[in-house]
């Protein structure tokens, strides 16, 4: 079991570029310190932060000895060849340690700055996972598709592991998991479903995985979370933080799987890992009951929040809980 942390790049306007990646390098040596195992990129065309796919890389090049990967990369913008390359050079920075998180997208305004047709991103998507496994298993490529075309394509450099890193599929509905997750070596659970909603997740997965005979899966969970000394204390540090990210999401999107009227107590419950450590322990402990999830990562910063605001909570995270949650699964 592995603990990591998605990196935050959600910086605004008043924070220069080169602010923000010195930002991100702290954040870098802060979850080392702490005592975290992997760090996380995300991002999405449109907001104001780093490309996932050039900052993997970025990260990877510290060689801080922690694990890297992209949680997630919208593969159907990308060409796959050029993600295929990235992520064998990061394969190699990171000793093996990492994984390509890949993602259909939902945002029609990103395929549209991409110049991508959003009506053709699920087969972009399939065929995408497809050709970055051939170019990292061939020594000469092949591949004739709806979309891309390989005619005995070497790759350079290889991936430090034969195959390459294995690929992470970030999928929501019941349905796209039965559709969707056997195209990797492992799902990703977002952020935001509370644990009703996860375990009838987890039920399409292991539906779809004993129906193929899969059982060299990983599952990786998701979490928003804060750690301080009483859940008071946590809410009162990133309520508000949190409520606007919602708020720009639903702006965005026009609807959000929860009412955000709602209590914060109650938005909380069952959906982020949030509280004292003791009722942090317990809170990952159920997420992991529910899910059988290998790997838990936990995003705990937001927007306009400082490094220092934080640093406590990881602390806490990495130090504290996370020991105690190892000693139980144990």
């Amino acid at each position: 079991m592995e603990l990591g942390i998605i990196l935050h790049m959600d910086f605004g306007p008043e924070v220069s570029p080169h602010q923000a990646w010195e930002d991100v390098e702290a954040q870098v040596r802060l979850a080392k310190e702490a005592g975290f195992d992997w760090v996380w990129t995300a991002t999405e065309i449109g907001w104001r932060r780093f490309d996932a796919l050039s900052s993997v890389v970025a990260v990877a090049a510290l060689r801080t000895g922690l694990g890297v990967g992209s949680a997630v990369i919208i593969l159907p913008l990308y060409n796959p060849v050029h993600v295929a390359q990235t992520f064998a050079l990061v394969d190699i920075l990171t000793g093996g340690q990492c994984v390509l998180g890949v993602g259909q997208g939902w945002r029609e305004e990103e395929f549209a700055a991409a110049g991508v047709d959003f009506r053709r991103r699920f087969s972009r998507y399939v065929e995408g996972v497809q050709v970055i496994r051939r170019l990292w298993r061939d020594e000469e490529a092949h591949f004739h598709g709806r979309h891309f075309r390989l005619e005995g394509v070497s790759l350079y450099p290889r991936p430090l592991r034969p195959g390459g890193p294995p690929i992470w599929v970030g999928v929501h509905s019941p349905k796209a998991i039965r559709r969707v997750a056997l195209l990797g070596d492992g799902w990703i659970a977002g952020s935001f479903t509370d644990i009703h909603v996860l375990q009838r997740q987890v039920s399409a997965l292991r539906e779809a995985l004993a129906e193929a005979g899969r059982t060299d899966y990983q599952v990786a969970l998701m979490r928003e979370a804060f750690v301080a000394r009483s859940f008071q204390d946590a809410q009162r540090a990133v309520e508000p933080y949190l409520r606007d990210k919602f708020q720009e999401y639903q702006q965005r999107v026009g609807a959000m799987p929860f009412d955000l009227s709602q209590p914060f107590s109650q938005l909380a419950r069952g959906r982020f890992v949030m509280g004292s450590p003791e009722e942090c322990v317990d809170q990952i402990l159920t997420f992991l009951e529910v899910t059988g999830a290998h790997h838990f990562y936990v995003r705990m910063r937001y927007r306009g929040m400082p490094l220092e605001a934080v640093r406590d909570s990881m602390m806490l995270l990495g130090r504290e809980v996370w020991p105690k949650v190892k000693a139980a699964r144990s």
